[in-house]
């Protein structure tokens, strides 16, 4: 039975809280974003009931986003196929293969971790997306399907994405794809899941990442921000935000890691160096309660 969280507890919101100089302004009210609130309040609303099985909470995450309408269309632009794969435990995995119809030799490999807070969320959580970056630049999209929470806890689905990782590099080739030239892309805890491969993969000397891409990251557990390393103040400024409040991402990091440790494998912004890590896009959602832990990462 899933219980949804009703408020924070790692981090107490300070009613008296003033937005911190270096990122405060980027949660300053915004008309654009104010007018949509209504629609993205009700819309997790249906997300999140009080009580619900985890296995109708997982199908209400599991619905396509609307697909815009100039992105390629599944198998007439880009081709899809499943494959399991194995993990270090013996386990199998599903990733999804994206590939366009006219991709040319050469193609880079996009390794795409997809969000859900480790717990919901699928292939379909980026399919649109997925389906454009095959399309539109000649990319093999590997979508990985990691083992989620409650049933596998951390460190499973780090271990499941390194895993993929390894697996795509060596089976390139059979893929479509060069494996010298591999992108990580993760939105969300899907972000986390890419920056912790990424640091997995400098320790080991895996060769072929050329980049990574992370969507709003996830990046660190709220009990062990490191407030006196860099400004963590979006988590009290938006703990209320429409799109996953405080207390909801919680209820994930809950889910994942029920006994927080500060282990970087689960907070990529705790590992003892973020140097020699391979050149990092960020995107964020501004006026999010997680925008400051994207923001510092990697700065």
């Amino acid at each position: 039975m899933v219980i949804t969280k009703k408020e924070g507890e790692y981090v107490p919101v300070d009613p008296n809280f003033r937005p911190l100089p270096k990122f405060g302004h980027f949660s300053e009210s915004d008309q654009e974003y104010a007018n949509l609130r209504p629609m993205l309040n009700s819309m997790m609303e249906g997300l999140w009931p009080p009580e619900t099985s985890l296995e109708d909470f997982r199908k209400a995450w599991l619905n396509n986003p609307p697909t815009p309408e100039e992105c390629p269309i599944e198998a007439k632009d880009v081709l899809t196929e499943t494959r399991m794969i194995a993990t270090r435990d013996g386990a199998e995995i599903e990733i999804k293969l994206y590939v366009a119809k006219n991709k040319r030799p050469g193609s880079a490999m996009v390794l795409r971790y997809h969000g859900g807070g480790w717990v919901v969320g699928g292939h379909c959580t980026e399919h649109s997306e997925n389906l454009m970056i095959a399309g539109w630049t000649n990319s093999v999209v590997v979508s990985v399907d990691y083992r989620q929470a409650l049933e596998h806890r951390f460190p499973y689905a780090a271990n499941d994405c390194f895993d993929a990782l390894k697996w795509c590099s060596k089976n390139a080739t059979s893929l479509g794809g060069d494996a010298s030239k591999i992108i990580l892309n993760g939105s969300s805890a899907g972000g986390n899941l890419a920056s912790v491969v990424a640091i997995m993969a400098r320790d080991e000397g895996f060769q072929g990442i050329i980049a990574q891409i992370l969507t709003f990251p996830v990046t660190c557990h709220p009990k062990f921000f490191p407030t006196e390393a860099y400004e963590m103040g979006s988590y009290q400024q938006n703990s209320k935000d429409s799109v996953v409040t405080a207390a909801r991402m919680e209820w994930f990091w809950d889910a994942y890691m029920p006994e927080p440790t500060a282990d970087w494998r689960s907070s990529p912004l705790l590992a003892q160096s973020l140097k020699q890590l391979p050149p990092t896009c960020k995107s964020l959602i501004i006026q999010s309660y997680f925008e400051d832990s994207g923001l510092e990462n990697y700065l």
